[in-house]
């Protein structure tokens, strides 16, 4: 039985080498044939054909798409938990990163600002130096529009007529024409002079009317308020506008000059002083309430003091153990104590001899 067991394996390996042989004759032949006919393709002229591409292994998965096929559920970083140091530093960051930002975002608006400035102050500036450059060479014209960009009035023209005319070659010609020229210039600026004077004195005049009537009217208010003030010291629907007058007078006077104004501009007439402190009244209730301050509680009345027992004397540092001056009054004695001290007041009187047996 194992020789013939031994003689199938023989046979099986005999076999597989025929086979093998096989394979590798078939292999060697296909490949005679190809260089044959790649032989006689190149005789012909004819292209050499393309070997049959070989087929590449997969490449390797590297070690990130094994480590997230080996983790389907990892977690994104922004899911991953912090301890509180680290979300102590992220905030931080955060706040660094926003404040800079703050920072460079106010830095540009003021670099537009200044920019904006700049151009606003000198572009009329260049615009009008662009206008004179153009006017050269322009003639008579020229001249005409020159007197325009410097906005002669018609007064000036015709002070600098004469001039102008002087500079022509017949105006050179007549010598009256030179001296008439600088006369009429002389006496228009002196002109020119003296309107710029009585303007000046105009503005001047018109801000001491201002002042005067400011300051008038100011007395005047000073005066109506001094009235509502008075008022108010007699009134007594108005707590919280007289416990504020107590407290800062200022602000109440500021108070009842803006009620003031409210009734004006609602009724066109002064109002009263009753009505003042009456509106005066409203705002202050409802500037507490809005401050979240009860009103009610400001206006209660203090509690009374308690009114002292006068059988019980008042503590002092003496009868509290202190080093006052105020005696502390004895308490009356009764009974068997008074008996005792009564007794020791008749031996001592007779020990001294003003009582005899």
């Amino acid at each position: 039985m194992q020789t013939s067991m031994n003689a199938g394996t023989e046979d099986a390996g005999t076999d597989n080498a025929a086979a093998s042989a096989t394979a590798r004759g078939a292999a060697a032949a296909a490949a005679v044939d190809r260089d044959v006919l790649a032989g006689l393709a190149k005789l012909r002229g004819e292209p050499a054909a393309e070997k049959p591409a070989e087929a590449k292994p997969d490449p390797k998965p590297d070690a990130g798409e094994q480590l997230a096929e080996a983790k389907p559920d990892a977690k994104p970083l922004d899911e991953v938990p912090l301890d509180d140091r680290a979300k102590a530093r992220l905030a931080a960051e955060q706040a660094r990163d926003r404040k800079h930002k703050e920072s460079v975002t106010k830095d540009r608006a003021d670099i537009d600002a200044a920019k904006a400035k700049i151009e606003a102050e000198w572009k009329p500036r260049v615009e009008k130096a662009e206008a004179f450059e153009a006017l050269k060479g322009g003639g008579v014209q020229a001249l005409l529009r020159a007197a325009e960009l410097l906005e002669l009035t018609e007064d000036d023209y015709a002070a600098a007529a004469p001039a102008v005319w002087a500079l022509s070659p017949k105006g050179k010609a007549d010598p009256k024409a030179k001296a008439a020229a600088a006369g009429t210039l002389q006496a228009h600026g002196m002109e020119a002079r003296f309107a710029k004077l009585e303007a000046d004195n105009k503005a001047l005049r018109d801000q001491i009317t201002a002042r005067e009537t400011a300051a008038k009217h100011e007395a005047d208010r000073d005066r109506y308020l001094t009235g509502v003030a008075a008022e108010l010291e007699k009134a007594t629907d108005a707590p919280l506008v007289k416990k504020l007058a107590a407290k800062a007078p200022g602000k109440a006077k500021e108070l009842m000059l803006a009620a003031a104004v409210e009734l004006l501009d609602e009724d066109g007439v002064i109002p009263s002083a009753p009505a003042v402190l009456a509106r005066a009244e409203t705002k202050r209730r409802a500037f507490l309430a809005d401050e979240g301050i009860e009103p009610e509680a400001l206006i209660a009345p203090a509690k009374p003091a308690v009114a002292a027992d006068p059988k019980k004397p008042a503590k002092t540092l003496a009868n509290e153990g202190g080093t006052g001056t105020t005696p502390t009054p004895a308490k009356p004695l009764t009974g068997k104590a008074l008996d005792a001290q009564v007794l020791e007041g008749l031996r001592a009187m007779r020990n001294s001899g003003s009582v005899t047996k």
